[in-house]
């Protein structure tokens, strides 16, 4: 008996690791205009992806393969916007939320053809350098790169945000929620830091506790919780070429790298890793210059990686095992992109994410569902909607054949 239950749970694992190791990335379609150019971020919401860089544009995706501008906002205080941040305030209406050079901006989309701006704060001596923002109920968190800090800010009165107060860090140049009230910071350069923070209701901080790892150096960096499994986040930095680490931060005044794939090194067996091929840190070209990540909807990370113009998609399992590239796509029109988005938006994907029970997350991510991505590439002032879809080849088919990677 017991061994044939035992036969049961391999079968079933079976099963699940080759879904995971089926699915590949494809270009579906792409939208060029001169306001992309200048693009530095994008977000998405209910079907409308919204670009920011100079001023803020939106696009309609609900047609994936036909992508149609419909309008965007441009002002005086809509310069040089590094971040944006797609969610619907606590009082029902869909807003933006923009970090833009010393500048917080709030943007009405309750109808994407008329964007308009809600509400704003300048100041140099409080956000100088503001490159990063993430919005949870009455709060904005800002990460503010030149004075090295993360700022809490009130949109209790969304036509006039206040700042309510700030910590002081190494360095700050990204920020992401936690569950339970906390925030990850990320801090670029050579801190080589990620930082767990606490806040209250009063946008008060205290420090908990944080990371210095050489695996998280470098000028980019970039953070994310995994919402499925609280104890897991999700680290991105330029050492050895590109990391992807994986943070244990579990106990939030200790948190710890626990796993990182690297860009740099030679590969261990095949182009793309599969699920059940041995682990091995090095040599994943796929993250050359990784610049953005975002967490779809199907549980999958999915990396931007600049230089090299490949977008993957990487699986974390519930269990705490060896994080594994399970698709990826190079093409040359990936080539410069800056930041990537799911579909559905961070702010989406992190509450459908976050509703999955542990029994349930398993089964869900190894099933591995389509996911619609969008990417931003200013270099070829494109907008670049791509799908992951189990479906088609399996994973060691999907790099076309006019890579440029050296191995």
């Amino acid at each position: 008996m017991r061994l044939s239950i035992a036969l049961f749970v391999l079968s079933v694992v079976w099963i699940l690791q080759a879904k995971v190791s089926s699915a590949e990335l494809a270009i579906i379609s792409s939208l060029e205009t001169p306001d992309f150019g200048q693009g530095r971020a994008i977000d998405a919401l209910d079907e409308i992806a919204f670009v920011a860089g100079l001023g803020v544009t939106a696009v309609n995706v609900s047609k994936s393969h036909s992508l149609k501008l419909i309008g965007g906002v441009h002002s005086i205080t809509l310069q040089n916007c590094e971040d944006i941040y797609a969610y619907v305030s606590t009082w029902g209406y869909r807003r933006l939320a923009v970090a833009c050079a010393d500048s917080l901006v709030i943007v009405g989309a309750e109808s994407p053809a008329n964007l308009e701006i809600v509400g704003y704060i300048t100041n140099p001596d409080l956000l100088g350098g503001a490159m990063s923002v993430v919005v949870k109920d009455k709060l904005a968190f800002v990460a503010s790169s030149r004075l090295d800090r993360v700022v809490s800010i009130s949109l209790l009165d969304e036509a006039k945000p206040e700042v309510l107060s700030f910590l002081q860090l190494s360095s700050a140049t990204s920020v992401a929620l936690l569950d339970d009230n906390k925030l990850l910071v990320g801090s670029g350069g050579r801190a080589s830091r990620v930082t767990v923070v606490s806040y209250s209701p009063s946008g008060v901080f205290m420090k908990l506790g944080s990371v210095k790892d050489s695996r998280l150096s470098g000028p980019t960096s970039r953070v994310h919780d995994f919402p499925p499994v609280s104890e897991l986040s999700i680290g991105l930095s330029s050492a050895d070429g590109g990391t992807f680490a994986m943070l244990n931060t579990s106990a939030r005044n200790r948190p710890n790298v626990k796993y990182a794939l690297h860009s740099k090194g030679r590969h261990a067996a095949n182009d793309i890793d599969k699920a059940t091929a041995s682990w091995n840190p090095n040599g994943h070209k796929e993250l050359g210059d990784a610049k953005s990540l975002c967490i779809a909807g199907n549980g999958l990370a999915y990396v931007a990686a600049s230089h090299v113009g490949v977008v993957c998609g990487i699986y974390i399992s519930s269990e705490g095992s060896p994080p594994s590239i399970v698709s990826a796509l190079s093409d040359r029109r990936l080539q410069g992109i800056v930041d990537i988005c799911a579909s559905e938006g961070d702010a989406k994907s992190r509450m459908l994410l976050r509703k999955i029970d542990r029994v349930k997350m398993q089964v869900h991510l190894s099933a591995l569902k389509s996911a619609k991505l969008y990417a931003l590439n200013p270099r070829l002032g494109s907008l670049v909607a791509l799908v992951d879809s189990p479906e088609t080849a399996l994973v060691d088919e999907v790099v076309t054949p006019d890579s440029n990677w050296e191995f």
